[in-house]
């Protein structure tokens, strides 16, 4: 069967290389030969081309090896170099990385939450001015409340006058023979006119408020009335002109049930902490997420890199065999389709090499996204990337239980769900408080000072020269309350609701644990795999050129070999690159990547001296 394969391969390169031959602008068969008439002085043999009548002299052909040289020099060559070790890499993404730099205002929002929700306790000063002026006709209650007086001996009096007015209306009527319809006109006043009072007041009003964290709210209050009217205006009977009055005193307000005590109060305070908590732990799961992901392209860019070099090597290796053949055919110990074959593989391997050299580009392309500041990329700072940190593969001992619990206290994403979880108990607590009916104890303390001074008006009142009082109940009770049972039973099953996240957390974190260590110890044996199998293609292929320089074997084989030795190799680096990526995987799922890499978050910037740790990621000293 192996040998059924082999013809059916020659068959297949036997037919590309007929067609390639047809096709005269192909530069790399084009070289091959030269012209039929060319001097036979040159030694080299001729022979006759398909599908023409022209010969063509055996030679080495450039098959584009100029052009492939200038590819792969403005790659790793031209341009501004950087020569990148994954610790360098890892501090350029914590400085640069825009997602990183976008999450690490979460705890800084969170902060001034914080202070929005403590600013509920903030004291609050008021203060008012006011200034009234009347004149207003007085009922008899007014008036003896102004300083009026009446007397019995008055009123008689009053009774007379009126009496004695009539009189005088009846003579006036008789004499002047007025009629109803023409009263007599008297100057004589009517008793019955009301008395205005003049009042000109000023106040002045001053009052610290604010609540506690037990719901306690205070107002500690200073009015003052400058008091200008027609009483006081009299000395005697008023003391002081104007009269200023000042009251100092205290009010104070203490919830029984609703609002009461710091569950209450505070709930906005603690559900803000346990926020700026979880925009921690949002920032530290997008550090980890744009860590792991840059870690991830830079092994892809160390595989792209390497790679590039075994099919560039891969390009030499046919370019020799190229060599050797057309001097073995000069010597008559080859065919001239044996140099056509070396060439046939020669081309194959430039495409290979060209694929190579277009991935190593895309790779550190998708590096410099997670690495580089927007300026950084267009200026063009950084050309060039060239990985100098290798795919060397770490030991780890694997211990699931082990890895679970560390997972449960560190993978911040499930930090997050708890928090959360947190939040809506404290929710709860607070909505059972508000379903409660209100029971207030008020009372207040004050006192009254009186003179003639804003001064003295205040000294009075200091030393209580006048005292108030009061204490009460004030109680509500919501018939029904269907609001604030309605908030409660909605608190609840958002609780139940965050509670059965924690468990779906726990059972995906244990998944995700297992499948890593499964890929890991994957992974660690396809690595195993593809060294042996890279080692065996190589010395097979450097056992058959051997045995081609002794005339024992075909360019076929040795050509076969080869490619099979580079494949080996490509696919050694992609097994070694995979189980660096596994490596990260496993750290990322134990939340110990920050950890392993040096990481503090204290100053996320830094990249501490943890040998220990960064052996693990294998990660070179600093300085080294």
């Amino acid at each position: 069967m192996q040998i059924k394969r082999y013809f059916i391969a020659a068959a297949v390169l036997a037919f590309s290389a007929s067609m390639t031959l047809r096709a005269a602008p192909d530069p790399a068969i084009g070289a091959l030969a030269k012209d039929a008439e060319q001097d036979n002085s040159s030694g080299n043999p001729k022979t006759p081309v398909a599908g023409s009548n022209t010969t063509r002299t055996l030679a080495p052909a450039p098959l584009q090896q100029v052009e492939l040289d200038e590819v792969f020099q403005s790659v790793t060559g031209g341009g501004k170099k950087l020569l990148l070790r994954i610790d360098e890499m890892v501090r350029m993404a914590l400085t640069n990385n825009p997602e990183i730099r976008i999450q690490r205002i979460e705890p800084e929002l969170g902060e001034t939450d914080i202070r929005r929700a403590l600013g509920l306790f903030d004291p609050s000063l008021s203060f008012q001015t006011q200034y009234s002026e009347s004149d207003t006709p007085q009922n008899a209650q007014d008036y003896i409340a102004t300083g009026g007086e009446t007397t019995q001996s008055q009123l008689a009096l009053l009774d007379q006058l009126i009496i004695l007015q009539d009189e005088l209306n009846v003579l006036l009527e008789s004499i002047q023979g007025t009629s109803a319809d023409n009263p007599p006109s008297t100057n004589i006043p009517k008793f019955t006119d009301p008395r205005n009072f003049s009042s000109q007041d000023f106040s002045l009003q001053w009052q610290l408020g604010g609540r506690t964290p037990m719901g306690t709210q205070y107002a500690l209050s200073l009015n003052q009335l400058q008091a200008r009217n027609d009483l006081n205006s009299q000395l005697p009977p008023s003391l002081f002109y104007p009269e200023i009055t000042t009251f100092a005193g205290l009010t104070i307000t203490q919830p029984l049930l609703k609002n009461f005590g710091p569950a209450s109060n505070m709930a906005g305070v603690r559900i803000a902490r346990i926020q700026k908590q979880i925009g921690w732990y949002a920032w530290q799961s997008q550090l980890i997420r744009s860590l792991s992901e840059a870690l991830y392209r830079y092994f892809d860019l160390v595989y792209a890199h390497e790679n590039m070099l075994v099919r560039t090597g891969a390009v030499t290796a046919s370019r020799l065999l190229e060599e050797q053949n057309i001097h073995r055919v000069e010597q008559g110990k080859m065919r001239p389709s044996d140099v056509w074959e070396a060439q046939a593989s020669l081309s194959n391997n430039i495409d290979l090499a060209l694929r190579a050299i277009n991935t190593y580009v895309e790779a550190q392309n998708s590096l410099k996204a997670m690495i580089l500041t927007d300026s950084m990329a267009v200026n063009g700072d950084v050309g060039r990337i060239i990985p100098t940190s290798g795919l060397e593969v770490p030991s780890i001992k694997l211990e699931r239980t082990t890895f679970i619990g560390e997972a449960l206290g560190r993978r911040p994403e499930y930090l997050q769900i708890v928090s959360k979880a947190e939040q809506e108990g404290i929710k709860v607590r607070y909505a059972r408080n508000q379903a409660y009916p209100t029971v207030d104890l008020q009372g207040s303390l004050g006192f009254t000072g009186l003179e003639g001074e804003y001064g003295s008006s205040f000294g009075q009142a200091l030393g209580g020269q006048g005292t108030a009082y009061s204490v009460g109940v004030l109680v509500s009770i919501p018939l029904g309350n269907v609001e604030g049972r309605a908030n409660l039973e909605g608190a609840k099953l958002r609780q139940q609701q965050a509670q059965l996240a924690i468990q779906k957390a726990v059972t995906e974190i244990s998944i995700d644990v297992d499948t890593s260590i499964s890929l890991l110890e994957t992974s660690r044996l396809q690595v195993r795999a593809a060294r042996d199998t890279a080692v065996a293609a190589g010395n097979t292929a450097v056992a058959e050129e051997k045995l081609l320089e002794e005339g024992k074997s075909t360019t076929f084989e040795v050509v076969r070999l080869q490619n099979n030795a580079s494949e080996a190799s490509s696919r050694k680096l992609a097994a070694l690159a995979q189980y660096r990526k596994n490596v990260v995987r496993l750290a990322v799922s134990r939340g110990k990547l920050l950890e392993e890499l040096g990481v503090s978050l204290e100053n996320e910037a830094s990249i501490s001296s943890l040998p220990g740790r960064r052996k693990k990621l294998n990660l070179p000293p600093r300085g080294g």
